[in-house]
C-alpha cells in the first residue's frame, strides 16, 4: 500500500516538477539566449558591419518599446472613481 500510493505519487509529482524546471523555468532563458542571437547574426548581414547602422535599429527598437510601454501604462487608471 504504501510503496504504491505513495511513493508513486511522490515519485510523479517530482518528476512532473523536475520536467516544468528543465523544460519551462531554463527553457525561457536558453531562448532568450538563442533569440538575441540569431537577432544579432541578422543585424550583422543587414547592417554591413557598420557601426551606424547597428545604432540606427537599436535606437530605433528602443524608441518603438518605448513608445508601447508609455501609451500602455498611461491608459491605466490606478483610481477607482
Amino acid at each position: 500500500f504504501y510503496t504504491t500510493y505513495v511513493i508513486r505519487s511522490v515519485r510523479g509529482l517530482s518528476e512532473l516538477v523536475h520536467f516544468f524546471d528543465r523544460r519551462v523555468i531554463d527553457g525561457i532563458p536558453n531562448g532568450l539566449g538563442v533569440t538575441s542571437f540569431l537577432v544579432g547574426e541578422g543585424f550583422k548581414y543587414v547592417g554591413g558591419a557598420r557601426i551606424s547602422s547597428y545604432l540606427f535599429l537599436y535606437l530605433f527598437y528602443a524608441s518603438i518599446f518605448l513608445l508601447i510601454y508609455y501609451f500602455y501604462f498611461t491608459n491605466i487608471n490606478f483610481t477607482d472613481q
